[in-house]
């Protein structure tokens, strides 16, 4: 076996980028679009709600929990995953996603990926971004 140098592998086309969040999540993201893995600050938060035109996202999670969020005709969805599970996030579908505090989740794109396919979803954004650890688990506590 023989390892890859870092500039070996952007010559084939595969890139890394090391990214320290807003909300303190850390990201490394491969290829700009096909993988990330993401480990959450020492304290939980809520990522940036957004849907895809054509890509779906799988998400799965290796330690902690997540909640997962989609916006539907009557409001929001909520559902809680533990480590092991996994979901998907459906196109044209807004979403976000709460991570706990120190969890590890990965997600992979996949689909048609076209251009600029990452939209902001505001809306969704004012149904999530206000609630706290202890709302949303009482969400989901009550489903």
């Amino acid at each position: 076996m023989k390892e890859i140098s870092a500039e070996e592998a952007v010559r084939m086309g595969v890139t890394a980028t090391h990214t320290l969040m807003d909300n303190g999540e850390r990201r490394n993201d491969i290829d700009g679009s096909g993988y990330a893995r993401t480990e959450s600050s020492n304290k939980g938060g809520w990522q940036n709600s957004h849907y895809h035109k054509s890509l779906r996202e799988m998400f799965i999670v290796q330690k902690g929990w997540a909640i997962f969020v989609e916006q539907n005709k009557s409001g929001a969805e909520f559902k809680l995953y533990k480590m092991g599970d996994y979901f998907v996030s459906t196109p044209g579908v807004p979403h976000n996603q709460y991570l706990s505090s120190n969890s590890v989740t990965h997600f992979v794109k996949f689909g048609e990926n076209i251009e600029a396919d990452w939209i902001g979803a505001p809306e969704l954004d004012k149904i999530t971004k206000s609630l706290s650890e202890e709302d949303v688990l009482k969400i989901v506590d009550n489903k």
